[in-house]
């Protein structure tokens, strides 16, 4: 049973790390749709394969143990809510496949929530299976630059509208799917090259390869998105960046590349057309004061970094919690000012979304409340919004505003209890102590910006996999893990 299960786990982790983000079809016309697609085939071999595992291990008298935990009942409350929306919506078979929305309906919730509750428990992660994640990752930022350079690779580009050329990038579609995505690979990929330790090796090369343009990538989705994330990731990641002398000083060479891909952008001629269509916080981050900051904090925490265990265990400590108190406290602070500033017009219209999204959920009977119109179905709901856009709407533009009109409150309870339960087991487990703390902060990046962002089949499956992966080693706690 051992082997069925990290055949069956290797198998998902790659298939949603390679084949879901390079899958495309009808180029970026129905990105979506043929990514979701994908999506479900993969989650119908992967639920086939856990469904004989688990027959293999009824019959043989070895399950694994099977203690539910927060983040697994919040997880089935959701899933419950999300049948139960669909079958009351009276459009059962529509919100299953979730064709008309942005392809993640109620199928690929149920399998994607399996995966996360069943995966854990037989599947153990093996750093060789990244490898080809790497390399994949390096051709999508590859495809990104020449797209941020104005070169049509792959032609994927064709017959899309000129003004719409830089919003569509590589083979992961519009920019606010490319900056739920690239917060969680590139996290993953920085965090691990941080972990790093002795001399540059091939492994340490291959993160370099796919660090570099996965900052490119990042950079050109242009979304603020994006920040939110990488703000979640660092205030997570501070105690663990800063336990020695090592991971800061690489720290700060991942700062360095940050750096430099910001004055390519801002410095080399083929990416002129891209930097106009920059806006918001974002295009400050181009500005030469900022890249001239950003170059030089690199430089001195990469070389400064070398010297940091000369300091004592307390003072990592205190300048750990000062840090994190800091960035705590910026991020109230930003919250304030947006309640006191919010506006139809906040987040790229995303207020006026978020505002009839509401005002419709306040219109539904009493059981449509509690489980929704069903997933990937509130497009039926949106008609203003719709008119207002001169477009159909089948997004809230929030993971968690749109999981509240289509699977209800009980649904927006699962989601809430799912996240309170990694919250806590980063606390539990002390996680910023642990080695798998590479797998938690992208969860941290991809559940901040998922508040301005819904989800989609390649961000999903990105997510199931590394939530995996996150969830395998908190399982073996206490057990001997393997070094990265």
């Amino acid at each position: 049973m051992k082997k069925a299960g990290q055949v069956c786990g290797s198998v998902f982790f790659l298939y949603a790390l390679i084949v879901v983000p390079l899958f495309f079809k009808n180029k970026y016309f129905d990105m979506l749709q043929a990514k979701g697609n994908i999506l479900i085939l993969g989650l119908i071999i992967t639920l086939c394969f856990m469904a004989g595992v688990l027959t293999a291990g009824l019959i043989k008298r070895s399950l694994p143990e099977f203690k539910l935990k927060l983040v697994d009942i919040g997880l089935i409350v959701l899933a419950a809510a999300g049948i139960c929306g669909a079958i009351i919506s009276g459009s059962f078979s529509e919100s299953l496949w979730g064709m008309n929305g942005w392809g993640v309906g109620l199928f690929a919730i149920f399998g994607l929530c399996a995966a996360i509750i069943f995966l854990p428990r037989i599947f153990e992660y093996r750093h060789n299976l990244l490898i080809p994640v790497l390399l994949v990752n390096c051709f999508i930022g590859i495809i990104a630059i020449l797209h941020a350079a104005g070169v049509d690779a792959l032609n994927l580009h064709q017959s899309i509208k000129s003004t719409q050329f830089f919003s569509y990038i590589s083979t992961l579609g519009n920019a606010n799917w490319v900056s739920g995505y690239e917060v969680m690979t590139l996290s993953l990929f920085a965090l691990l090259f941080i972990n790093g330790s002795g001399r540059f090796n091939l492994t340490n090369a291959l993160y370099i390869l796919a660090i570099v343009p996965g900052v490119m990538t990042a950079l050109s989705c242009g979304s603020d998105s994006l920040l939110l994330g990488a703000f979640a990731v660092v205030l997570v990641s501070v105690p663990f960046i800063l336990a020695n002398a090592s991971r800061l000083s690489r720290f700060g060479i991942f700062i360095l590349i940050v750096g430099v891909c910001l004055a390519s952008y801002r410095f080399i001629p083929a990416f002129s057309r891209k930097m106009t269509t920059y806006g918001g916080v974002f295009e400050r981050l181009f500005d030469i004061p900022v890249i001239a900051a950003v170059l030089v904090l690199g430089v001195a925490i990469s070389f400064f970094g070398k010297f940091w265990d000369n300091t004592s265990l307390k003072v990592r400590r205190v300048t750990s919690l000062v840090i994190v108190m800091l960035m705590a406290a910026a991020a109230v602070s930003y919250i304030v000012y947006t309640v006191f500033n919010f506006s139809d017009g906040w987040g790229t219209d995303r207020g006026f979304i978020w505002k009839c999204c509401l005002k419709e959920y306040a219109k539904l009977p009493l059981i449509q409340k509690l489980f929704g119109v069903g997933p990937e179905l509130m497009y039926n709901y949106m008609q203003e919004a719709a008119e207002y856009f001169q477009m159909s709407l089948t997004s809230a533009h929030s993971e968690p505003v749109g999981t509240l009109l289509g699977s209800g409150i009980i649904g927006l309870a699962g989601w809430l209890l799912a996240w309170a339960g990694v919250i806590i087991s980063y606390f539990k487990n002390k996680v910023w102590n642990r080695e798998y703390l590479v797998f938690f902060a992208p969860l941290a990046g991809y559940f901040a910006q998922s508040l301005v962002n819904s989800p989609m089949a390649a961000n999903a499956a990105v997510l199931a996999a590394i939530f995996v992966c996150y969830r395998a080693f908190a399982h073996k706690e206490g057990q001997t893990s393997e070094k990265f």
